[in-house]
């Protein structure tokens, strides 16, 4: 990383291109759950008050991966903020997150309407775009909640004739309405999120034993649903739940707060040796 940051011309060093200036103050690597950690220490700083030996797991919960660690406080300040911590077990997580869960979105509709990908490729290459756009609100907003549904209009976009030629070409008969909309009922939602909902709540459970606290951070730690699934698995079972309401930012900011405070993270766990 450092070597990409120096070819970038961001930071001054023997890779750097000739002839850009480049920023005279070193490059400080800091790992993204520590960032969150940090992050949530601040930010419920005053609301909380934390006590030498308790333990936070952090679980980042982003686009394409999913990052855990677990800290345990070493020292707090008088108000019962967090000083510093050590992580406990070595940073664990898996591949998957919130792209995942546009992965299987796609993947649906293509079974829903079995001409949608040859139509998108051949006729309208915009489509799955604005599908996209229209499914990151879907994404953020749904909680799990009985009688929820989606519907995405399809008049007017071509794709709403294309798939009613394609059907009554193979002898299939259904209500004009039928193709005005691409309608997504509570178990297709749920089929699209459970396999990235669930592979996070069993990540989280593998240190549930050893925490006292869990914090969900990452662009997809603002789902609803996950955020729901999480307190519903293990609320009976924490002291807290911390859910920050703007989970997508916490990484940027702890990571400053993190560099202005170096001797937060005491000590680290490596998988190696």
């Amino acid at each position: 990383m450092r070597c990409y940051a120096e070819k970038a011309g961001m930071i001054q060093g023997p890779d750097s291109p000739k002839g850009v200036p480049a920023s005279p103050w070193p490059l400080y690597i800091i790992l993204e759950p520590e960032a969150a950690s940090a992050y949530c220490q601040d930010s419920i700083n005053g609301s909380l008050t934390f006590k030498t030996g308790d333990r936070i797991l952090i679980a980042d919960v982003g686009g394409g991966t999913i990052d855990l660690v677990v800290h345990e406080i070493l020292e707090c300040d008088a108000s019962g903020g967090a000083t510093k911590v050590k992580e406990v077990v070595p940073s664990y997580g898996a591949i998957g997150g919130g792209t995942f869960v546009d992965r299987h979105l796609f993947k649906l509709v293509e079974n829903k309407i079995s001409c949608f990908k040859d139509y998108c490729e051949r006729v309208n290459p915009s489509m799955p775009m604005h599908l996209f756009k229209w499914w990151q609100g879907v994404k953020l907003d749904f909680d799990g909640s009985s009688g929820y549904s989606a519907n995405f209009s399809l008049i007017r976009s071509g794709l709403d004739e294309e798939w009613k030629k394609y059907d009554r070409n193979r002898g299939v008969q259904k209500d004009d309405g039928h193709y005005s909309s691409l309608s997504l009922d509570l178990d297709d939602l749920r089929q699209i999120f459970d396999p990235e909902v669930n592979k996070v709540l069993r990540l989280i459970e593998q240190q549930i034993d050893t925490v006292e606290i869990i914090v969900v951070v990452g662009s997809f730690g603002g789902s609803q649903y996950l955020r729901k699934m999480v307190k519903k698995r293990f609320s009976d079972r924490m002291k807290h739940i911390i859910l920050p309401m703007d989970p997508g930012r916490a990484i940027c900011r702890g990571a400053v707060g993190l560099y202005m405070r170096r001797s937060y993270i005491q000590s680290r766990k490596s998988r190696r040796t």
